[in-house]
């Protein structure tokens, strides 16, 4: 019994430090503009753009020409990893698309590429603005 019990907690032990060693960091805001994650925030980030803001939709062409947030570019995500290969991984990159899967998969990939600054604002729903098409 003892040694039952040490066996599924070492397993334990092991699978969650290995849960934590490959798990992607928590992203923090930027200090001095705010979580983008925040409609408010990125409502004014499209507004007036910091220096390398990109806004990102990564909804299929057809999703994205039936709608989409004001300054947003379109990038599919099956392609995401092949265009961003050779961008700045300084910028700031904003991703969204239709439920909030996509977008946090895109993110995923930025993340493994070296870009410092992506965040994932999930779902197009929770924009509350005007949508440009």
């Amino acid at each position: 019994m003892t040694k039952s019990i040490f066996l599924n907690t070492l397993v334990i032990a092991v699978t969650v430090a290995f849960a934590a060693a490959v798990a992607l960091p928590a992203q923090e805001p930027d200090s001095a503009l705010g979580d983008p994650r925040d409609v408010d925030v990125l409502a004014g980030m499209i507004n007036d753009p910091p220096s390398g803001f990109l806004l990102l939709d990564v909804r299929t062409q057809d999703e994205y020409e039936n709608g989409h947030i004001p300054a947003a570019l379109h990038r599919d995500l099956q392609v995401l990893e092949e265009e961003m290969a050779q961008g700045d991984r300084t910028q700031l990159v904003v991703l969204y698309c239709r439920s909030g899967r996509r977008s946090a998969e895109a993110a995923r990939v930025l993340r493994s590429l070296g870009y410092q600054r992506v965040y994932d604002f999930g779902a197009l729903h929770r924009w509350t603005g005007a949508l440009s098409s």
